[in-house]
């Protein structure tokens, strides 16, 4: 069964299979090519949280993989047993990777955990008591610790404010800019099966797709605390999107379409200071392409999507405040495969 979408269609989700002994949580893991060392890292931060089997699922969900084999991976581990495999035959893509992740889930709440990221010490613990102590909530997240590997820095990022409970300004923190981790987001597995799976015509604007529509159909429980640690590294599969501004088109339409599902629920103002927020971060991007990368195309593909989004004027004033140090503090980076 699908669901429509822009004349896009995408898997909807099917109810979790034996759903009279489900655990609580489902940890799926989508790979594409991943670095042993990474993702093993990735798997004991799961697996240390002190959850037990009947309550947690963990499966690795591989998109055709040609140099990581998933099944020698977990023996290797030692985790027989304790990580279910799945393994595509052919490459699918990030998108559709994910909703493969989803559907192999089987828990009432689905975490989709990215191959390098590590999820910190109680970090499904304090999730399941904000849940269960608010059961009107659809989804969950929590604040991250950001490491950015060119430089070797940490940063915390969340959103704002920085207090426990219902997100009350979603608005601003998800529709305006995305202050948000995908891996810091666990969703009720109903949810997915209601709103159907990830539109896998976005590659760079995926998870940004997804919160929007999970934060107009229901309540969302924030955590304040970082529990999530989350890399920022060139090697990301959506970086390539930089460089000929691809992640900015997909913004862009993301933003457009948004204009429309959301035309009820707030003012067209916020779309505006959503175009306003992407130009910003397009002209950051295009800073860091020239810095790091040595890339003056790509800074100015990146400028180019900015004026499409606000005009030469407000590129400009934010090219100043960027070069004068008062620029403005980039997005999380969405999804790696």
């Amino acid at each position: 069964m699908t669901v429509e979408h822009d004349a896009l269609t995408y898997p909807l989700t099917a109810p979790a299979r034996n759903a009279r002994s489900r655990p609580f949580w489902s940890v799926v893991i989508p790979t594409y090519e991943p670095s042993s060392q990474d993702l093993e890292a990735a798997v004991q931060s799961v697996l240390e949280q002190g959850v037990g089997t009947e309550q947690m699922q963990v499966a690795i969900v591989d998109d055709a993989s040609r140099g990581f084999d998933p099944k020698a991976f977990v023996r290797s581990l030692g985790a027989k047993g304790r990580i279910e495999v799945s393994r595509g035959e052919r490459r699918v893509g990030i998108g559709e990777n994910w909703n493969r992740a989803v559907a192999c889930s089987i828990g009432e709440w689905v975490h989709v955990l990215h191959q390098d990221d590590r999820v910190l010490p109680g970090f499904y613990r304090r999730l399941s008591e904000g849940i269960r102590g608010a059961p009107e909530v659809g989804a969950a997240c929590t604040g991250a610790l950001m490491v950015d590997e060119r430089r070797g820095k940490e940063r915390w990022r969340g959103p704002l404010p920085a207090r426990r409970g219902v997100l009350q300004d979603w608005v601003e923190n998800v529709v305006v800019e995305l202050r948000i981790v995908a891996t810091a987001m666990v969703v009720k597995r109903t949810v997915y099966e209601e709103l159907g799976g990830f539109d896998p015509s976005y590659r760079y604007a995926l998870d940004w797709d997804m919160w929007k529509r999970i934060f107009m159909h229901c309540p969302v429980w924030y955590e304040p605390e970082p529990l999530i640690w989350h890399r920022e590294h060139e090697w990301s599969a959506t970086r390539a999107l930089l460089h000929d501004a691809e992640n900015m088109r997909e913004i862009e339409r993301s933003i457009e379409h948004s204009v429309t599902s959301l035309s009820e629920r707030v003012d067209l103002d916020v779309h505006e200071r959503a175009r306003r927020s992407y130009a910003r971060f397009a002209v950051d991007t295009a800073l860091k392409l020239l810095r790091y990368e040595s890339d003056p195309v790509g800074a100015l593909r990146q400028l180019g999507a900015a004026r499409r989004l606000t005009g030469f004027r407000f590129v400009l004033r934010s090219l100043w405040r960027a070069v004068a140090g008062r620029g403005h503090d980039p997005h999380p980076e969405p999804g790696a495969p």
